[in-house]
């Protein structure tokens, strides 16, 4: 996800300080999701350790229930008040209104409200690597792949690589799942 701004930069400072609003209030607002995952890997380890394999999955739903939860919730305020956020960061009406961003940006809360619990999940169960390939697999051979095809190739402009990363996110909550 950093690696992308160096790409956008081509489209100028408003949309790189869009890009940088977006990026740091998801960012933000990934912490929820965050924390269920560094939850759950505690409440779901320490019950596989016990072999306790009921309250594991009692955990693991609950857990992924909440996350989901409260990503909805963030992603309908992100959607509703994008302009505000954005004022908060930027005093400049061009970045305010190039806040569009933003919905990718609320879409991504979405994916990773599935994806990161489920990765504290498997942590808990003590599968981290297959993850972690899963996850390289879904940055690097899908998103940023598709970033740059959406531009280069469909002409989709700086939206392109917000339309990527939630695609990758995506195939990551996909994979995991699986």
């Amino acid at each position: 996800f950093g690696l992308i701004i160096i790409f956008i930069a081509k489209f100028g400072t408003t949309v790189l300080a869009a890009y940088q609003v977006a990026n740091n209030f998801s960012t933000l607002a990934y912490m929820f999701p965050l924390s269920c995952s560094m939850a759950l890997t505690i409440l779901v380890g320490t019950a596989v350790g016990g072999e306790n394999y009921d309250k594991a999955r009692t955990f693991r739903s609950a857990g992924l229930f909440l996350s989901i939860i409260g990503s909805f919730i963030t992603f309908i305020l992100t959607i509703t008040l994008r302009e505000e956020i954005a004022s908060i960061y930027s005093a400049d009406l061009t970045v305010i209104k190039e806040a569009g961003h933003l919905i990718y940006a609320a879409a991504w809360q979405m994916f990773d409200a599935i994806a990161a619990p489920i990765q504290g999940i498997l942590r808990g169960y003590k599968d981290a690597q297959i993850p972690f390939f899963l996850m390289l697999i879904a940055y690097w051979g899908i998103c940023f792949p598709s970033c740059l095809f959406l531009d280069h190739t469909l002409g989709n402009g700086a939206f392109a690589y917000w339309q990527g990363i939630d695609f990758g996110i995506a195939c990551s909550a996909i994979l995991v799942t699986l």
